[in-house]
């Protein structure tokens, strides 16, 4: 049934990478020349993350970014049908052997992830480690759109769970001893109402959700962030890195500041490929 409702992404998926390439050269074209979406706004945002910058500098930035976001999209569709050999020679989790040392000890983990790279491939983690996948989402407002994306991402065996079930999730894995990667995005704006910590974020004051650093010192699950190298289009490397151990141990906010610094690395490594079209210091 879900290859009849969605058959024209079902087709689009099946096309190769070369050819979702081409189409994907030409929607960068009438995304940024034709369409201008939201030009001003990733304008903005480079000029106060990168002030060092010259303008050309940032307006390379700015291209290579518009051509990520398309790669990127038609990248999710590829999920589909791609085969599960062709997807791990892609998206190669370096050192997955640090996960599942992690899971030996009876550890689960939050990976505190952002808006960098791929981050819809990370439902490909079923396929690099050996226990238990969970992505905390925002249900979208559209059901359709919203089951299609669910279709993409629990493809290889994520289970997708509502941002505001992910706490009580976390605590019945405690309660049940179910070992599990629950996978956080953590760079998003919150709402006033939102617990909410404030830090300096490139060069500006900026709210961060609380929500990876409250779960992981409740559940006391370790706490990691990916990395992210992209050898050549299509493909890309994560690299695991620790923010702590033990966050229960962590009575401040540190755990949210360091996170922050290794996303600013990741940004500067490379820029391009962040989502610079996110409109994060709308308040």
């Amino acid at each position: 049934m879900n290859k009849v409702k969605y058959a024209p992404f079902y087709l689009a998926s099946l096309l190769p990478f070369r050819i979702l390439y081409i189409i994907s050269d030409i929607g960068f074209i009438l995304l940024y020349w034709v369409i201008r979406y939201r030009r001003d706004v990733v304008s903005s945002n480079l000029m106060h993350a990168f002030p060092e910058k010259t303008i050309e500098e940032r307006k390379k930035i700015e291209r290579g970014f518009y051509r990520h976001f398309c790669d990127m999209f038609l990248e999710m569709l590829k999920v589909l049908t791609v085969s599960e050999e062709s997807i791990k020679k892609r998206y190669v989790v370096e050192n997955s052997e640090y996960i599942e040392d992690l899971f030996r000890q009876k550890k689960s983990v939050v990976l505190y992830a952002t808006h960098h790279a791929n981050w819809e491939w990370f439902s490909i983690f079923p396929l690099s480690i050996s226990h238990h996948v969970t992505a905390f989402y925002k249900p979208l407002r559209n059901s359709y759109f919203d089951g299609l994306m669910l279709l993409l991402r629990e493809r290889f065996g994520v289970e997708c769970i509502p941002s505001k079930k992910g706490y009580r999730a976390c605590l019945k894995q405690r309660r049940d001893g179910v070992v599990a990667l629950n996978c956080i995005i953590g760079d998003q704006s919150p709402k006033e109402s939102s617990g909410s910590y404030r830090t300096t974020f490139l060069n500006r004051e900026t709210s961060f959700f609380t929500g990876a650093d409250v779960i992981a010192k409740k559940t006391n699950q370790c706490l990691v962030y990916p990395q992210y190298s992209k050898v050549k289009r299509g493909y890309y490397r994560v690299t695991l890195k620790e923010i702590h151990h033990s966050p229960s141990e962590v009575n401040d906010f540190s755990l949210i500041d360091r996170y922050v610094e290794l996303l600013e690395e990741s940004l500067h490594a490379y820029p391009e490929m962040w989502l610079w079209s996110h409109k994060r210091w709308k308040r």
